[in-house]
């Protein structure tokens, strides 16, 4: 870390970290390449966050720095071949000081009703998208209405706070981290295996219990 004022990226940085020590996870911050995994010998992660059930590759895209499609490509397919652990990608845009409102609960069972008819016309990529959308907002309107504090608004930390708060529970946890990845691999253009009705049906679920 440079030495006078904290740069907006540093300090976003320390705050994730933070975030998982107080979680009980052993974090280590631009680990150099001898604190880092053999298999992620040939990577530059911002933070490595290790923990007894998972271990968490942490990347923080930025305007200052620009890591190329192969590079975040191959990091995820390497990670996923690793059972225990995942890649968790954070966008950290400093400028950005207004925080969206979570649309109602009204709303998200209209975007539920709308997963479902794309489900039933086999637009599953579709329907994962717009039904995750209501699983966010779904948890996040749980997380206020519980008075659980959230350090920051990435599904990684709602889905943990959740479960850490008793909302979650275990396989619901992992489902939703599950989820997680593979509506990033589909937002993004990566292919993240075949969609299944049964999958997006366990989500409505979980979403629809949620409110």
């Amino acid at each position: 870390m440079t030495t006078g004022k904290v740069s907006g990226e540093e300090s976003r940085l320390y705050n994730i970290a933070e975030e998982y020590k107080q979680r009980g996870y052993r974090v280590t911050v631009s680990p150099s390449p001898k604190r880092l995994p053999g298999f992620l010998s040939e990577f530059r992660p911002d933070i490595v966050a290790e923990g007894s059930d998972e271990s968490v590759v942490i990347e923080v895209k930025s305007s200052g720095r620009v890591r190329g499609t192969d590079y975040w490509k191959k990091l995820s397919s390497v990670v996923q071949q690793h059972p225990g652990w995942r890649l968790e990608l954070v966008v950290n845009d400093i400028s950005t000081r207004h925080t969206p409102e979570t649309i109602d609960k009204e709303l998200i069972e209209e975007r539920l009703q709308e997963g479902r008819r794309l489900a039933e016309q086999g637009m599953l990529a579709a329907s994962l998208l717009i039904t995750w959308s209501a699983a966010e907002a779904a948890m996040r309107l749980a997380s206020k209405s519980h008075e659980i504090e959230l350090p920051d608004l990435r599904p990684a930390t709602v889905i943990s706070r959740l479960y850490s708060d008793g909302l979650l529970e275990r396989d619901e946890y992992d489902f939703l981290l599950d989820c997680m990845r593979i509506r990033n691999g589909v937002a993004h253009g990566f292919c993240e295996g075949r969609i299944r009705p049964a999958f997006l049906k366990r989500l409505q679920r979980i979403t629809s219990r949620l409110l």
